[in-house]
């Protein structure tokens, strides 16, 4: 198989949800707000998403983002979540090459806003599969993927 997968590393441990992320106005007199861990996501949990456009090693190039929107998942607390990525060792086929494209999972955004990184494995690998050792991986819009999550996410909310 010519295609791969991979976990985005390259963020800050630490999440905010969208209200977090906005300035917000404070006297000197008032005490920050107390911040907690809550988790988003358990690990094991499935999600199922369609590709928001179509990806492919003839027309892309590394960097270029996607985003998995969800269809079926459970729990039902990820109804309306997206899954950002982008590609990366992209390499469209040639006489004496394969096709090589690696998916890399970089964030969820929950309907609510809340935004955090993912350690995530593909399942649905046969997606990503060339029907010839020379032909390019191409896969259209709308291709539901199926992703586990393999540690859970967590995000810093403000009580």
């Amino acid at each position: 198989m010519a295609a791969s997968i991979a976990a985005c590393s390259n963020h800050s441990s630490n999440s905010r949800t969208r209200s977090e992320q906005e300035p917000q106005a404070t006297s000197s007199a008032q005490a920050p707000p107390a911040e907690r861990q809550h988790t988003i996501v358990e690990a094991g949990t499935y999600f199922y998403g369609k590709l928001d456009r179509p990806i492919g090693t003839k027309k892309n190039k590394n960097g270029d983002g996607f985003t998995l929107v969800e269809t079926t998942s459970r729990p039902f607390s990820l109804a309306g979540s997206e899954i950002d990525g982008h590609l990366a060792n992209v390499r469209p086929a040639g006489a004496a090459r394969s096709a090589e494209m690696t998916l890399v999972f970089d964030d969820i955004r929950t309907f609510d806003g809340t935004t955090a990184p993912v350690n995530v494995e593909l399942l649905s690998a046969e997606a990503l599969s060339p029907k010839t050792p020379q032909a390019d991986i191409a896969l259209p819009a709308r291709t539901v993927l199926e992703v586990r999550f393999k540690s859970p996410v967590r995000a810093t909310v403000s009580q």
